[in-house]
């Protein structure tokens, strides 16, 4: 690339210089003096026929191209190793960047658009998957936990009734960690969908500022802000895709009670030996539980009855 460069610009330069001249001296002094002048450069710049035709930067018909400081000439070529647009001159036999890699302005920031739709393409993808996972995920753990948290309500109230002279305020502990591990999940569920529409609010906005770019900006524009665009680039892949988490569930843990299942079990199976009329000695001893009847015969009741239903009674 370097070389078809440097054979351009040095054809350029020959033809430039056998075109005709605002200085009148022809001697070498005559070269270093038209750059600090800013009259001469712009104007010497479109006259001759064979530069204007090498150069084929891009043009902007109702924008006014950038001019290189040191030659007055459009810039056109992109310097690969300085990373900076120049014009043919600097690119040329002689200047500065004449042994760099250097392409078309054109073509770089061409590169530059293509790497913005992907980079938009991406992001589109990013936040349709945050939206499907707020829509999806969220909405089904916040549906899971409330009928989760209803269930248990239920499991508790059943068993409670059965020895509810005993379980009130055990039902009442109960029903607030039930309560409270609802409205735990439930606010990390709430906390979760106001991060990620956060999230999403962020990556629409660094999408259509990249639009905007895309659409309002030329070619040497889009170059000069080439570092803003990989910052925002960077900026969207720092948001991570939603993950999902054990603190969006509702943790059925909380209500498991080692009394509660012991008086419920003592309860159920004394209901079901006094139903069906059969001693509650065979019932207890086939339990590994069976000591249980003790903790309920100090806790219920002294009536004999008590002692009746739940089937207390030593060991055989």
């Amino acid at each position: 690339m370097s070389a078809d460069v440097s054979g351009t610009e040095s054809g350029s330069e020959s033809g430039t210089e056998s075109g005709p001249e605002p200085g009148p001296e022809p001697g070498p002094e005559s070269r270093p003096k038209p750059g600090p002048g800013p009259e001469p450069g712009p104007e010497s710049g479109p006259e001759p026929g064979p530069r204007s035709g090498l150069r084929r930067g891009p043009r902007q018909g109702s924008e006014r191209s950038q001019l290189c400081p040191e030659h007055f000439e459009p810039l056109c070529w992109f310097c690969l190793s300085e990373r900076r647009p120049v014009c043919a001159t600097c690119a040329g036999f002689g200047g500065r960047c004449h042994r760099h890699r250097i392409r078309r302005a054109e073509e770089h920031a061409e590169e530059l658009r293509n790497k913005i739709v992907d980079q938009c393409e991406r992001l589109q993808l990013q936040s349709a998957g945050i939206s499907k996972y707020m829509a999806e995920v969220l909405q089904g753990k916040n549906q899971k936990a409330v009928v989760m948290a209803s269930a248990a309500r239920d499991l508790i109230i059943q068993r409670l009734s059965l020895v509810r002279s005993l379980c009130e305020s055990e039902e009442q502990r109960l029903l607030e960690q039930v309560h409270g591990e609802e409205e735990r999940a439930h606010q990390s569920i709430l906390t979760q969908r106001a991060h990620w529409v956060d999230a999403v609010q962020k990556l629409d906005t660094l999408r259509t500022n990249m639009v905007d770019m895309i659409t309002h900006l030329d070619d040497l524009q889009l170059i000069q802000r080439e570092q803003e665009i990989f910052e925002r680039a960077e900026e969207a892949e720092g948001i991570l895709d939603p993950q999902d988490s054990e603190k969006l569930s509702f943790n059925e843990k909380c209500a498991w009670s080692p009394l509660l299942t012991q008086l419920w079990a003592a309860s159920v199976l004394g209901s079901l030996s006094a139903y069906e009329g059969q001693p509650a000695r065979l019932l207890l001893a086939r339990t590994p539980s069976w000591e249980c009847g003790s903790l309920l015969l100090h806790s219920v009741s002294r009536k004999p009855a008590c002692s009746t239903l739940v089937g207390i009674c030593p060991r055989p």
